[in-house]
C-alpha cells in the first residue's frame, strides 16, 4: 500500500456567543465541525465546550474500532452525533481514509471537495440540514 500525500488546511471563523467552531485532524481521521444557536447561553464557553466534547467522542469512539469499514464508522459517527442537542444547529463534516478508501460523512450541512490529480471535484454535499 503507497502512502497518499495529504494536505489538510485548517481555516475556521473566530467564536462568538452564538457560533463555534473548529477543525480536526489525527491520522487518518479529519472533522470540521460548526456550532451555531439563536439564543446566548447563560453558561460561558457553552458552545466551545459541548463542541470539544463531541470532538473527544468522536475520536474515541473511531480509534477504539477494531476494525475501520463503512458500518462500523457509520455507527461511530451516529453515537458522536447524539451528543448534539436538538436546539443547536450543527454542521459536521467527518472524513476517514483507510486502506486507501475515504469514507466521508455529513450531519446538517456540509460539502466534501477533493482534489487529485490537480483536478477538484466535489463528492458529497448536504444543503439541507
Amino acid at each position: 500500500m503507497t502512502e497518499n500525500n495529504l494536505t489538510f488546511a485548517k481555516i475556521v471563523a473566530n467564536p462568538t456567543p452564538y457560533g463555534w467552531s473548529q477543525v480536526y485532524s489525527a491520522g487518518k481521521l479529519f472533522a470540521a465541525i460548526s456550532l451555531e444557536r439563536q439564543i446566548e447561553s447563560e453558561e460561558k464557553d457553552f458552545l466551545n465546550v459541548l463542541g470539544k466534547e463531541i470532538l473527544n467522542t468522536l475520536e474515541q469512539e473511531f480509534f477504539t474500532l477494531e476494525t475501520k469499514d463503512l458500518d462500523s464508522i457509520k455507527n461511530a459517527v451516529l453515537i458522536t452525533s447524539k451528543k448534539i442537542p436538538e436546539d443547536i444547529f450543527c454542521s459536521f463534516v467527518i472524513c476517514a481514509i483507510i486502506n486507501n478508501l475515504l469514507y466521508a460523512f455529513i450531519l446538517g450541512k456540509g460539502k466534501v471537495d477533493v482534489k487529485r490529480d490537480g483536478k477538484l471535484g466535489t463528492i458529497l454535499h448536504v444543503e439541507e440540514g
